[in-house]
């Protein structure tokens, strides 16, 4: 009897458009590229995704991801399972908690009955709108002979993203963290050292209740593939990025936690041939804002706010592209870091992220990127201008530093298997 793995999310399958996406494609493409090596270590296994129900009104919806999610997961013998929610509802709110009972209820009802099929699953539910979906599933497992174990992965927290604190989503949050003290079956995976001592800190979790499911990439992309350099020319062409200037560059949600006022403000205090571009995709509406900022300074500056992935890619293998600048007020485990160490390999820009979360954890400052105090603005702006004014050969070895501590510590192969290894050993 095989087992099954369902794997909860609500991006990465109909879109593309934040950090979750970029996990449930490391997700799938790691299982499709390793599947035979992890068959071969923990037996045959299927996987499901389980989503809400879209439609293509949604921001970023694109059938082509669809349709390559639904080919490795029926390569797999699985398939993708659409849950209530919200979205299936004409003007209706996703991020609410009553959308989100509405999501566990009816992911947990599948997964009961799904789960049928296998000897043992693997429930892995990822971020809030999932978060009670374990606790569901212990609930109502009474009559089931299927061993279910489930992980919850919570990538931030309301109190790190929550400029006013909802005490219905702290609520949410408390009690869906707090069924791993209630249930074995119930763990909550580890993705980084930040977020881990968040949640025994603020939640009052258990350290005995976590796995390792460290934060991972799926190297092999095609993505992180090298441009030539016409292609990155056409690419800064499309968007009339100039190219007689240097690069600094900031990429992300258009959300106030994302810090990019902060970076707005800053460069006005950059002098020289130095040209900010601003990648912002809508999330809160934050564009008059910025444009007003963006006037009246007279900033030399590209703001883009349509959702792009060739940009990011461009930029960061463009050699006149300086840095990014990663200016979060908080974040708790950030993909860009990553993403432009792999990008950045031969040549392109280093990071320069605030002081806070898993920032810490991700860069040892002046080695393989550099650190600012988020609240003191003046450091910003003397950092920025002393990475402008860095050697070449300087810059190259932060880069290469950068990209072998992604290679040791973020491939997806091992980093699932340590969660394999913890619960199906």
């Amino acid at each position: 009897m095989k087992n099954g793995i369902f794997f909860l999310t609500y991006n990465g399958y109909y879109n593309f458009t934040s950090g979750i996406g970029a996990q449930t494609n490391t997700f799938l493409k790691g299982i499709e590229t390793y599947y035979k090596r992890f068959r071969k270590i923990y037996g045959e296994f299927e996987i499901n995704l389980i989503v809400p129900k879209f439609d293509n009104t949604v921001g970023g919806f694109n059938q082509e991801y669809i349709d390559a999610s639904d080919k490795i997961i029926n390569k797999f013998g699985g398939r993708a399972y659409k849950c209530d929610s919200s979205l299936d509802i004409v003007d209706s709110d996703f991020w609410t908690v009553a959308n989100w009972k509405r999501i566990c209820v009816s992911a947990s009802s599948i997964i009961l009955e799904e789960a049928t099929k296998y000897k043992q699953s693997i429930v892995i539910a990822v971020d809030p709108p999932f978060l009670h979906v374990p606790r569901y599933i212990e609930e109502h497992r009474k009559k089931l002979s299927a061993e279910i174990q489930s992980v919850i992965l919570m990538y931030t927290s309301s109190y790190i993203h929550d400029k006013k604190l909802s005490y219905e989503k702290l609520g949410w949050e408390y009690s869906g963290l707090a069924s791993t003290r209630e249930y074995e079956n119930i763990k909550i995976g580890k993705i980084c050292n930040y977020m881990y001592d968040h949640f025994i800190k603020f939640y009052g979790s258990d350290s005995k209740s976590f796995v390792p499911y460290p934060s991972s990439l799926f190297l092999e992309d095609d993505n992180f593939n090298k441009l030539p350099q016409n292609k990155i020319l056409d690419i800064l062409s499309k968007y009339n990025i100039p190219d007689d200037k240097n690069i600094i560059f900031a990429f992300g949600r258009m959300a106030r936690v994302k810090g990019f006022d902060i970076l707005l403000k800053s460069f006005r205090q950059i002098q020289g041939n130095v040209h900010l571009v601003l990648l912002a995709t809508t999330f809160e509406d934050r564009v008059d804002e910025y444009k007003n900022i963006i006037k009246k300074e007279n900033l030399s500056c590209s703001l883009i706010t349509q959702f792009t992935r060739e940009l990011p890619i461009a930029l960061c293998q463009y050699k006149h592209c300086r840095m990014v600048v990663c200016p979060s007020r908080s974040e708790p485990f950030s993909n860009i870091p990553l993403e432009v160490a792999l990008w950045a390999k031969d040549q392109g820009p280093v990071v320069l992220a605030s002081n806070v979360g898993g920032f810490i954890e991700q860069i040892d400052n002046e080695k393989n990127g550099f650190i600012f105090n988020i609240k003191d603005n003046k450091d910003l702006i003397e950092k920025m201008k002393f990475i402008l004014q860095l050697p070449d050969k300087q810059l190259k070895m932060i880069r290469l530093d950068a990209y072998n501590k992604v290679i040791k510590e973020r491939d997806f192969f091992s980093n699932f298997g340590l969660l394999l290894n913890s619960l199906w050993s």
